[in-house]
C-alpha cells in the first residue's frame, strides 16, 4: 500500500507528469486480519473498517456507519448481505439490483479471492428486494 501511495504522490510533484486522478479501494487479508484501503486522486491513503466511494455512494456510507458495530460479529455471508444492502441503497427506487448489474469479490482468512458474477451472484440477492430500503 506504502509503495502505491508513494508512486501516486510522485505525479503530483512534478511538472512533467499528471496526478493519476482516480480513487480505488483495496481490500485484503494477511497475517494481522482483514484490511480496506482507500486511495484518493490526491494520492493520500487511509485504512478504513468499511468504505464507498463513487457516485451515489453517500448512502452507502451512512448504511456502513449505520451498521458498523453489528458487523464485527457477522459470519462471511452476513457481511456480504451487508455490502448489497449498501449497494442496493446507491440506486435509483425504480432499479433493482441483480445478477445483471450486480457482481462481488470475497477474501478471507485460507481462502482464496473469488469473484462471483452473473448467476453466480445470484443466491446472495435472493430476498434482498424484498427487505426494506
Amino acid at each position: 500500500m506504502e509503495r502505491l501511495g508513494a508512486k501516486m504522490q510522485v505525479a503530483t510533484q512534478r511538472y512533467d507528469k499528471r496526478p493519476y486522478g482516480v480513487g480505488l479501494l483495496l481490500a485484503g487479508y494477511d497475517e494481522d486480519g482483514p484490511h480496506i484501503y482507500q486511495t484518493c486522486p490526491s494520492a493520500n491513503y487511509y485504512e478504513c473498517r468499511s468504505m464507498a466511494i463513487g457516485a451515489r455512494s453517500q448512502s452507502s456510507r451512512t448504511y456502513l456507519e449505520r451498521h458498523l458495530d453489528d458487523m464485527s460479529d457477522c459470519t462471511r455471508d452476513q457481511l456480504v448481505r451487508h455490502a448489497l444492502r449498501a449497494l442496493r441503497d446507491t440506486l435509483p427506487n425504480d432499479v433493482e439490483l441483480n445478477s445483471k448489474n450486480c457482481s462481488l469479490a470475497v477474501i478471507g482468512e485460507g481462502e482464496e479471492l473469488q469473484i462471483f458474477d452473473d448467476d453466480a451472484v445470484g443466491p446472495y440477492l435472493e430476498g434482498l428486494d424484498q427487505e426494506e430500503r
